[in-house]
């Protein structure tokens, strides 16, 4: 079963062979996007939408193994 809509690959450009390109919690999905490298948030029922502004180059900032924090927010670990 696809989470995702079509357009969306859930890959990172950080780990060539695999890695943490998503992870799910509260039943939402945080992924990183192959085409730009931009970190989503996915609702069930909803649209992905962005949650770090787009970078000053196309996939110039990558993320990858992200983690909850007890604050709450999604972080991604740069590379």
């Amino acid at each position: 079963m696809d989470v995702t809509p079509p357009g969306f690959d859930v890959r990172t450009k950080v780990h060539e062979y695999g890695g943490g390109a998503y992870l799910v919690h509260d039943g939402v999905v945080f992924f990183s996007n192959f085409e730009d490298q931009r970190l989503y948030r996915h609702e069930p029922g909803g649209e992905p939408r962005p949650i770090i502004p787009e970078p000053p180059e196309p996939g110039s900032i990558r993320y990858a193994d992200g983690r909850i924090t007890p604050d709450g927010p999604a972080h991604g670990v740069r590379a």
